[in-house]
C-alpha cells in the first residue's frame, strides 16, 4: 500500500477514481432509498454494489508504465466485504424500523 509520510493513503485515492461513476451512481441510489427510509431497498442496492465490486471496478495495478486497470474475480475484496457489510447494517436497521412500527 502507498503511504506518504503525512499518512495519506494514496492507493485508497486510486481505488476510488477507478469506477468512478458507477461508485457514484450506487452511492446515490443507496442515500436516496436511506433518506426515503426504506433500508431494505438500500441493501439491496449495497448488495449490488459489492456484486459490482467483486472484480469489475475498484482494481488496478501499478506498473512501471503507470496505473492500469484489472479486471477479474476478486480483485477489489475490501470494497466488497464494506458493500456487504453496509447492506447487512441496512437490512438489520429496516427490520428494526419495521418492528417499532409494530408496537406502536
Amino acid at each position: 500500500m502507498l503511504k506518504r509520510k503525512s499518512g495519506f493513503y494514496i492507493s485508497r485515492m486510486i481505488a476510488l477514481e477507478r469506477g468512478l461513476i458507477l461508485t457514484a451512481m450506487i452511492m446515490a441510489a443507496i442515500v436516496v432509498f436511506m433518506s426515503d427510509k426504506d433500508f431494505f431497498k438500500a441493501a439491496s442496492r449495497a448488495i449490488i454494489g459489492s456484486l459490482l465490486f467483486f472484480g469489475i471496478i475498484h482494481a488496478y495495478k501499478i506498473t512501471d508504465r503507470g496505473i492500469v486497470n484489472v479486471l477479474g474475480v476478486n480483485t477489489s475484496p475490501y470494497f466488497s466485504i464494506g458493500y456487504v457489510v453496509m447492506g447487512g447494517a441496512f437490512f438489520l436497521t429496516g427490520l428494526m424500523m419495521k418492528n417499532t412500527a409494530k408496537t406502536k
